[in-house]
């Protein structure tokens, strides 16, 4: 089946606004990203504070789970959808969006049936957890998808509106389940899910369509070339980071693993900044592209530097914390967290400069570029962290995080730069009509 892309004639230029426009879109980004993230980790400390040690380790493996199904509808649904489908014309987009939506449905199905089986398989609190995230996965998975839809057509309003509706829901709810004493682990991701599924309604409402699951394997077959090296991506960067956290746990203890991890919540508001812009740089840079690929370079090229001096600066005010106050955010683990602080942050700064390297690459749709580039990439990291290990702990692992994410910074802009060369933009053509569907 040969897979069907919308033209330029279906072009809408809604995103070819004045720059004031744009920064707008990118603030909506970041504060929704920052709300959606801040939403989690107050959920994570009420549930901390409610329940038991074990039924908290329990809450914690199916948030992990939740994490890992999360990306990998990103990688085969809504990336592709924003690549292909951004600034489009909403009777070109819907299709595509429809198509995308059925498609993180079922992701969110049968993952959740998988939680279902695990959980009986299972006992005491996991039991409890797996099956309440089984039941309300495929909520939790369409309501991120609907994010990602809404800022594919500009609309970052909508998905900070559904994710305000998710939190309205969620904590009432959770406060109810405290004053009645459910404070099993079941209930409260039971709480967390069902105002997911609530947000994932309303954003049915918001954009005025219904997922088509039943144009997942027609949505796969047209858009494989994207989501399969997406996905391998996907499975690049987690085998390398986790595979190389357990060897630091292995040969410099547990300690150094929660030095590295404090190290990296100092820098968690980067990471929700950065989450953020790319939720609008992506789609201004697919429709950048349909007129000038010159100007793709620049506002690239710009981007980078941008969250490299942003990155450089909060790195700096990190150096120059007090301990008192150090040890007021981190406790006993600042001591530790304090020798990574420097290689941390040169490494987010390198990392930084990547960024607009990979928005290139998404917007060029060069998958196989961008697999290349964080294959080699998160073998190079994994190998740096495990080699700086073994040298030197925790500061060790962090100095060879730093110094391999340098050498990223040039595979990146390597590939973006080909990529940019060997681009050649398509002629105009028709929008094919959309097959008929069967009632969602």
């Amino acid at each position: 089946m040969s897979r069907r892309v919308p033209g330029v004639a279906a072009v809408r230029p809604f995103m070819a606004g004045h720059r004031r426009s744009r920064l707008l879109r990118a603030g909506w980004g970041a504060a929704d990203q920052a709300f959606s993230s801040l939403t989690n980790f107050a959920l994570g400390i009420l549930i901390a504070r409610t329940v038991s040690a074990d039924d908290f380790g329990a809450f914690s493996l199916a948030f992990a789970t939740y994490t890992i199904i999360l990306n990998v509808a990103r990688a085969a649904a809504t990336t592709p959808l924003i690549v292909r489908y951004s600034g489009l014309e909403p009777d070109a987009w819907r299709p595509g969006a429809r198509a995308a939506m059925g498609m993180s449905f079922t992701i969110g199905l049968a993952s959740g049936a998988a939680c279902l089986l695990v959980g009986l398989v299972a006992g005491g609190a996991l039991r409890e957890a797996f099956v309440a995230l089984g039941l309300t996965m495929p909520g939790l998975i369409v309501q991120d998808s609907w994010r990602f839809a809404f800022f594919s057509t500009g609309h970052g309003t909508r998905a900070f509106a559904n994710d305000v509706v998710w939190a309205i829901v969620l904590f009432p709810a959770f406060a109810l389940l405290t004053a009645t004493g459910r404070v099993t682990v079941f209930w409260p991701v039971v709480a967390w899910g069902g105002a997911a599924t609530v947000a994932a309604v309303l954003g049915a409402r918001q954009a005025g369509l219904l997922p088509a699951p039943r144009r997942t394997r027609a949505w796969w077959r047209e858009h494989v070339d994207l989501s399969s090296r997406y996905l391998g991506e996907l499975a690049a960067n987690m085998t390398a980071t986790q595979a190389s956290m357990y060897v630091l746990g292995i040969v410099a203890g547990l300690g150094a693993v929660g030095a590295l991890r404090a190290g990296q919540l100092l820098l968690g508001p980067l990471n929700i900044l950065y989450q953020g812009v790319q939720l609008v740089a992506i789609p201004e840079a697919v429709s950048i592209l349909r007129s000038s690929v010159q100007r793709l370079r620049q506002v690239c090229i710009l981007l980078s530097v941008f969250l490299g001096a942003v990155a450089t600066a909060w790195g700096l005010l990190l150096l120059a914390i007090p301990d008192d106050l150090g040890v007021a955010l981190l406790g006993h683990t600042w001591a530790n967290a304090r020798e990574v602080i420097l290689p941390l942050s040169l490494s987010v700064v390198a990392a930084s400069l990547t960024t607009g390297a990979y928005v290139a690459l998404r917007a060029l749709a060069a998958a196989r570029r961008s697999l290349r580039a964080n294959v080699m990439g998160s073998t190079i990291q994994g190998i740096g962290i495990v080699a700086g290990s073994v040298l030197g702990g925790a500061p060790g692992a962090a100095w060879g995080w730093a110094a391999t994410n340098v050498v990223g910074f040039g595979i990146w802009w390597r590939e973006a730069f080909a990529g940019l060369a060997d681009f050649r933009r398509p002629g105009p053509t028709a929008v094919p009509p959309e097959e008929p569907l069967p009632p969602a």
